[in-house]
């Protein structure tokens, strides 16, 4: 890339998984995890100090002039964490995924001894108790433990109808004592869509007809989803909106 666009004919030396390169006094060993997220992503681990710099893998999207997470607030970090795992990762989680294969990779080459984990996004971890609970955040992905007894509603309405089935809903999951999250798909983003639906067991999805189709808002975040959090999912929840309330009082 730097001699196509600024035609520097750099010094380098390329790398391979589990290589090594001495610099000084310390020494810097590579890893390579394709698909988390890109197919060249890569780790390094400076052994002498036992810091992983982890590339995207436990990243979170993170403003903010602090950078160790001990510093913040655990349980926002871990939220920031999750969303960032459902927005960027998330077609690469779950068994046998990329993330599993990667955090292998990670071990292998650490051997366990890890003392600060600095992602390329967000903020660093460096106490015990923070480098755990990123590990052990990444290791529920990797079997969908992290799945709860949740539902997450998405739904857009023309004239109200739809929005009224979808309350309705709302409301018979919470007498059965399950979590719900209603999400109207044109006031919300995309990136809160695919949050909401990652720890979540099951999805409603609701919608007047347009032209033959659903509506807009919920066409992007249906086509959103599918790409990051439906490839894995096992099964995609209820259909709802006037047309399918009519064809059950027909039924």
């Amino acid at each position: 890339m730097m001699k196509a666009l600024y035609h520097i004919e750099p010094e380098c030396q390329i790398v391979g998984h589990d290589e090594e390169v001495t610099v000084g006094t310390k020494t810097l060993k590579f890893g390579k995890v394709p698909m988390l997220h890109w197919p060249d992503s890569s780790y390094t681990y400076l052994k002498e100090d036992k810091v992983l710099f982890s590339n995207d893998a436990f990243g979170q999207h993170f403003p903010g002039d602090d950078l160790f997470c001990d510093h913040h607030d655990r349980s926002h970090v871990s939220r920031e964490m999750q969303s960032y795992t459902a927005n960027i990762i998330g077609p690469f989680i779950g068994p046998k995924g990329s993330m599993e294969k990667g955090l292998g990779k990670v071990v292998a080459t650490t051997e366990g001894d890890i003392d600060m984990i600095c992602p390329s996004h967000g903020v660093i971890f460096r106490t015990p108790e923070d480098i755990k609970m990123a590990l052990d955040l990444y290791v529920s992905y990797t079997k969908n433990s992290h799945i709860r007894p949740k539902v997450l509603v998405l739904y857009d309405s023309m004239y109200g109808t739809t929005s009224k089935i979808a309350r309705a809903i709302e409301q018979g999951v919470v007498d059965a004592g399950a979590e719900v999250k209603l999400v109207n798909t044109r006031a919300s983003d995309l990136e809160r869509v695919a949050t909401e639906a990652f720890d979540c067991a099951c999805v409603a999805v609701g919608s007047p007809t347009i032209n033959a189709t659903v509506m807009p808002s919920i066409h992007a975040a249906l086509g959103y989803l599918k790409g990051d959090i439906f490839q894995r999912a096992q099964e995609l929840g209820a259909e709802l909106g006037r047309q399918a309330l009519e064809k059950a009082k027909k039924e």
